[in-house]
C-alpha cells in the first residue's frame, strides 16, 4: 500500500502507512450481568450490510490531542477522521447534543 503525507500542527511532513479497511456496526455498550467488568456491544441488525473496504492512513497526527482535548489536559485516546468516502456510501445522521460527543446514525444499506 503507498504512504500518505499528512501535515503536523507544526508544519512538518509526517509519512503514514496506509491499509485497507472496512468498518462495521457497533451497537451500544452492554455491561455482562455476571461479570460486572466485562463490556460488549450490540449485535448488528440481520439487515446490516457492512461498508466498503476504503483505503485509511494511521498514524499518531499532534493535531488530535489539540483539537480534542480540553484546552489544559490533552486528549490521548483513539480518534479518526471519516471522510466522504465513506460517509457518501449511505445516510448518515449526525446528533446534536453538548460537549463534543455525537451518536451518528447510519442507514443499513
Amino acid at each position: 500500500m503507498p504512504m500518505v503525507q499528512g501535515l503536523g500542527v507544526d508544519g512538518r511532513p509526517q509519512l503514514l502507512p496506509t491499509t485497507n479497511i472496512e468498518l462495521s456496526f457497533c451497537g451500544n455498550a452492554i455491561q455482562s450481568k455476571e461479570d460486572k467488568s466485562t463490556m460488549s456491544f450490540e449485535a448488528p441488525p440481520a439487515n446490516w450490510k457492512p461498508w466498503r473496504a476504503v483505503p485509511a492512513a494511521i498514524g499518531d497526527l499532534p493535531v488530535f490531542s489539540q483539537l480534542l482535548g480540553d484546552g489544559v489536559t490533552p486528549y490521548k485516546g483513539p480518534a479518526g477522521i471519516i471522510g466522504l468516502d465513506i460517509l457518501s456510501q449511505r445516510r448518515v445522521i449526525l446528533e446534536t447534543g453538548a460537549g463534543r460527543k455525537r451518536r451518528m446514525y447510519v442507514g443499513n444499506k
